[in-house]
């Protein structure tokens, strides 16, 4: 089976002071270890470049653009990321 990861996962998983932080790596690992396909979508990869390069005051990780950049990449290298077709607002809509 595939999975779209979701973001809040990403973010627990990358989060060692979050309280989800175990939970979120055990199940990204364990559903690796079952063989299952985990994707990205650009929307997460946005969403996750918003939090992670937020000051930490404003409940973001204080990331520089280039340390989030470095995160995206590693990200990418690990799970494919799903392109959307140009035209999918559109298509939805109509």
């Amino acid at each position: 089976m595939s999975y779209l990861l979701d973001t809040n996962i990403l973010l627990r998983s990358m989060d060692l002071d979050s309280p989800f932080y175990e939970m979120a790596v055990a199940a990204v690992e364990t559903l690796i270890e079952q063989g299952e396909m985990l994707y990205l979508a650009p929307q997460n990869i946005i969403e996750l470049w918003n939090v992670v390069t937020r000051p930490k005051d404003k409940n973001g990780f204080g990331m520089t653009p280039l340390q989030a950049e470095a995160e995206v990449n590693r990200l990418q290298a690990i799970f494919p990321v799903l392109h959307e077709p140009p035209l999918i607002l559109r298509v939805w809509q109509n």
